[in-house]
């Protein structure tokens, strides 16, 4: 089973579950595996013919005819079918209950033996074979490049033993794009007929049996069924939709995050909308050799919101929505009016502490607690860092750019204490600062406070000398 980073809603918090298993299959509906990379690891193409040889196949279109019923009996069928050989024929339709499938095999009414229809939907490109630190992604592309890398026998048998259990993790995830189903099972989606020398399948696969998807929409797909009777040879037939059939609901949360989405490979299955996968090879600090997954699946869970506040007819809730980055969170707040998402605005690593209307809007304060560098390396990377930023909601719901009140830590400051009003009226940090590194023991203690003028409608500054607090 593939590791699975399961993501729940927290402002500062990564909930892990070792492995979440895959969906649950009946025995009509089974993931169907890709063949093994090679190594070096190749991505199969768009949509791979599959290792029979295939068909000539038309595209297939439309809604099924208006009589139809999956009974086994083809009559109704009197358009051009989307398949035509010597030995089969049969058409792909789509209507609200989902993917209509009619197969007419001829000479083959003797035949007895379970046929296994394949639907699949187009799979991602996965990212390279990889691992990442602060210094970027490494390619390891074949085992070579562990003899080469490597500085003892140890590490490089390990770093061998990892690239080869990415193989059929890899294929596994591949196999979320296509799924299969039986006839002659007892729960099979098809009616069947013998008669005249024909064997017939008539059935729907509901749209939530359908494979996993990586845009909101449906344009193609592939169905693939060997030919009763004629062995290593498979009936393709390739579908593209004359409109694309939309999958994800407009107005949701997954269908936002999709149409905004440019910078990862997501999908999610028909069957859960409201979970999303993300595939990516994780960045680590100091990670100098492959350890995490490649790619790992980070599975969000877009339900898992929590309800942060109403202001008019604007709902704000946080929820996990993406994967982290170091010590920022894949939280957002998400902003919706009856029912509908509006807008989200990240705020990993974030919390809400304060709010007030002014500027004609909403405005939110918003806590960060991190450290100097966002993995946490280099020289005093990991020392802690808090910041202030104010983040508005406009009245139409949509979020505006936060903007920075300020930010203290790193290296020479140490922030002792951080205050802000409930109303956003004023913002205090008080920290120690060491002047001179060649006395690191003695500081001096500073406060910065930031106070709300409201005739000039910002921020006025000033900073005053103090005691230097004590360090916990």
């Amino acid at each position: 089973m593939s590791p699975r980073r399961l993501l729940s809603a927290g402002s500062f918090t990564l909930l892990v579950a070792g492995c979440a298993s895959a969906p649950a299959t009946s025995a009509t509906e089974t993931p169907v595996a890709t063949a093994e990379l090679p190594a070096p690891a190749a991505e199969p193409p768009a949509l791979a013919e599959p290792p029979s040889s295939p068909v000539e196949i038309r595209p297939a279109t439309g809604a099924p005819p208006p009589s139809f019923r999956a009974d086994g009996d083809l009559a109704e069928w009197v358009s051009p079918p989307s398949l035509e050989t010597e030995g089969a024929r049969g058409w792909l339709a789509f209507d609200a209950r989902g993917l209509v499938i009619a197969l007419e095999f001829r000479d083959a009414s003797q035949s007895r033996d379970p046929i296994d229809v394949v639907v699949r939907t187009e799979p991602p490109v996965l990212p390279p074979v990889a691992f990442a630190n602060q210094f970027g992604e490494t390619e390891v592309p074949d085992d070579q490049w562990c003899v080469d890398n490597m500085q003892d026998d140890a590490a490089r048998a390990k770093c061998k033993e990892w690239r080869a259990d990415q193989i059929p993790r890899r294929n596994e995830l591949l196999a979320s794009f296509a799924r299969t189903f039986w006839s002659g099972a007892h729960d099979s989606i098809f009616v069947e007929q013998h008669a005249d020398g024909r064997r017939t399948l008539e059935g729907i696969v509901p749209i939530e049996r359908l494979p996993a998807l990586t845009t909101a929409s449906i344009e193609q797909l592939r169905v693939e069924v060997p030919l009763p009777g004629r062995p290593h040879r498979t009936a393709v037939i390739d579908a593209k939709m004359t409109t694309p059939l939309a999958m994800a609901k407009p107005g949701t949360l997954l269908r936002h995050l999709l149409d905004i989405n440019t910078d990862h490979i997501v999908y999610y299955e028909p069957d859960a909308p409201s979970t999303l996968h993300y595939l990516l090879n994780e960045w680590m600090g100091y990670q100098w050799e492959p350890e995490l997954p490649s790619p790992s699946d980070v599975v969000v869970d877009l339900a898992a919101k929590i309800p942060v506040l109403t202001d008019g007819e604007t709902l704000i809730e946080q929820v996990v929505a993406g994967p982290g980055f170091g010590w920022q969170t894949g939280d957002v707040l998400v902003s919706s009016r009856n029912g509908v998402v509006v807008d989200i605005a990240p705020i990993g690593g974030g919390r809400i502490v304060g709010k007030a209307h002014r500027n004609k809007r909403l405005e939110l304060g918003i806590q960060y607690e991190g450290s100097a560098s966002i993995l946490g390396t280099g020289q005093c990377g990991a020392c802690p860092m808090i910041s202030v930023a104010i983040l508005g909601v406009e009245p139409d719901g949509h979020f505006a750019q936060a903007v920075e009140v300020g930010a203290h830590g790193g290296s020479g400051q140490e922030t002792v204490d951080v205050q802000v009003s409930s109303d956003l009226a004023r913002v205090v940090f008080r920290y120690n600062l060491m002047e001179d590194w060649s006395a690191p023991d003695k500081v001096v203690g500073l406060e910065q406070s930031f106070v709300w003028n409201a005739s000039a409608a910002a921020y006025r500054e000033k900073t005053k000398s103090i005691k230097p607090l004590p360090v916990p």
